[in-house]
């Protein structure tokens, strides 16, 4: 079969109390927020500050779950961020005459 198709009456009741809880909380909220930040901030930077979203989420499992976090991960958050930084000071382009 090429496409899974979920059984939901399979779900234990712990197991639709999570789901219920991931699309309100974690989905819900970032949605909001997702809007949030649109309304305060340009579209590019907005869009450009989601590349943060996995050095939070490596610092976090390090921290809370004890994860490894060593030199091949800080390297990789390094780079990360010197893209954000380039992205962001990176000169805006004028459209040339004419052009859309």
């Amino acid at each position: 079969m090429t496409l899974e198709r979920p059984d939901i009456l399979a779900l234990d009741r712990s197991g639709f109390w999570a789901m219920v809880y991931m699309v309100l909380v974690p989905m819900g909220l970032c949605f909001i927020l997702w809007f949030e930040a649109l309304r305060h901030l340009p579209p590019v930077v907005a869009s450009t500050g989601t590349l943060l979203v996995p050095i939070v989420g490596a610092l976090l499992a390090a921290i809370v779950l004890g994860e490894p976090f060593g030199a091949r991960q800080l390297a990789a958050m390094v780079l990360t961020l010197t893209g954000v930084v380039l992205a962001l000071s990176s000169p805006r382009r004028q459209p040339a005459a004419g052009r859309p």
